[in-house]
């Protein structure tokens, strides 16, 4: 019912993990295009199917998994706030039917790690009935959104923003607005993932597909369902239509319970915390002349920063965008070390926070590889006293780091020499 699809029509089952929801989507395009590949194998450099430049890196991995190999994922062009570019993936479609190749659909993604992009499940849905028509296609190109961490914004879905009985506040509320928006999409799609170990606070792992007509699920194996109406014990063999033969039920227990314990206001009290401090905390990074926000325009939990040297500390994004290779070389290593510096005090337990760190991290909208450090607020329990605490302690962490930088260097080594095996001591 939050996505908008028949819940008597549809079909839902527990699976390993985000990868697994977007392996079952793989798969289920595939017999959507090509049934006869389920006994006779898939013919080599036969499909393709796109994703965004912004999608997870298993879209691909599950391409070599189920034997279409990598390069059938082909990828697709971004936009600044990390969306699929529309025009781009209709261009490789072309290009690719006309090399004979079957168009198996698209992998969207449905909220990025690090900007919580979505993309435009709409306009797909548009461009795939139009290929279909143009091309004269007996089958509909599938969707599957991977929609592991944004689905949780289906709890907005019928909620009242210009009454705003929760009392969000102006920022909070229009990013919430904008993500549902886009959210609330995904009913044109054919199937997605959730995963309630992200955003739904349960344990490890407790993910789900959702597909949205029950037929297709049921291509999966020789396998017809009943109605859950006229179901009973020993109807339902799910071991036909899945690969996890020995499972444990505490995945869907526990999105069960925390479901029926939280409700829909509790969901969204979450959300709103979360992105509220979250907010907070990018405005306070900000007020820090040492720190730049590299992900302008990102609506996520996730805040994705840089920490200039001394000598830089001048300068604005836009002015480091045009700094020269060597000058970016340095800023990366600065933060990559630094990264390693505050992971090795909170090891240590000198310090209550730690941020990741990516050396492969490109500033939007550019092939400017800055690295960066990543903030990720998700908490239940962080406040915006937590987020000034935590600000007192990484000034104090830069300001050692600067003036101690080759013995903060030495003791990073220290800690994880100490962290790695050595046999020689068995």
């Amino acid at each position: 019912d939050l996505v908008g699809w028949n819940w008597k029509t549809s079909q839902g089952f527990f699976t390993f993990g985000g990868t697994g929801t977007n392996l079952y989507g793989l798969k289920l395009a595939i017999n959507n295009v090509d049934p006869d590949a389920k006994m006779n194998g898939i013919k080599q450099n036969n499909y393709f199917i796109l994703t965004s430049k912004n999608g997870h890196p298993c879209h691909y991995q599950l391409c070599d998994w189920l034997g279409l190999g990598q390069s059938s994922g082909i990828e697709v062009k971004s936009d600044k706030f990390g969306r699929i570019d529309v025009e781009d993936a209709e261009k490789i479609i072309h290009e690719n039917i006309a090399k004979g190749k079957m168009f198996l659909g698209f992998n969207l993604t449905g909220g990025s790690t690090n900007e919580m992009a979505i993309d435009p499940v709409k306009q797909i849905y548009d461009l795939n009935a139009k290929i279909a028509k143009q091309y004269n296609l007996n089958y509909k190109p599938y969707i599957h959104i991977d929609s592991v961490l944004g689905w949780v914004f289906l709890f907005f879905k019928d909620y009242d923003f210009s009454t705003n009985n929760l009392n969000i506040d102006k920022q909070t509320i229009n990013k919430i607005k904008s993500l549902t928006l886009k959210a609330v999409e995904f009913e044109y799609a054919d199937s997605m993932g959730i995963d309630f170990h992200k955003t739904g606070y349960c344990p490890y792992s407790t993910s789900m597909v959702l597909i949205k007509d029950k037929k297709q699920y049921e291509k999966l194996g020789d396998y017809k369902i009943k109605d859950l109406e006229s179901m009973h014990y020993g109807d339902y063999n799910p071991y036909q239509t899945g690969l996890e033969y020995s499972r444990s039920c505490h995945g869907p227990i526990s999105a069960l319970a925390c479901l029926k314990s939280l409700g829909k206001d509790g969901f969204r009290q979450l959300v709103i915390n979360i992105c509220s401090v979250s907010t907070y905390f990018r405005e306070k990074l900000e007020l820090n002349n040492l720190i730049r926000l590299v992900d302008e325009g990102n609506e996520g939990y996730a805040i994705m920063f840089i920490i200039l040297p001394e000598i830089y500390s001048k300068l604005s994004l836009d002015e480091i965008k045009k700094l020269g290779d060597k000058e970016i070389e340095e800023i990366r290593e600065y933060n990559i070390g630094f990264g390693k510096y505050i992971l090795s005090k909170a090891v240590a337990k000198e310090i209550n926070f730690f941020f990741t760190s990516s050396r492969s991290y490109l500033i939007q909208g550019t092939n400017i590889k800055i690295g960066a450090l990543k903030a990720y607020s998700m908490s239940v329990f962080l406040t915006n006293q937590c987020i000034d605490n935590l600000l007192k302690e990484l000034s104090v962490c830069i300001a050692d780091y600067d003036c101690n930088k080759n013995t903060s260097t030495k003791i990073v080594k220290e800690v994880f020499s100490d962290m790695t095996c050595d046999d020689s001591k068995k």
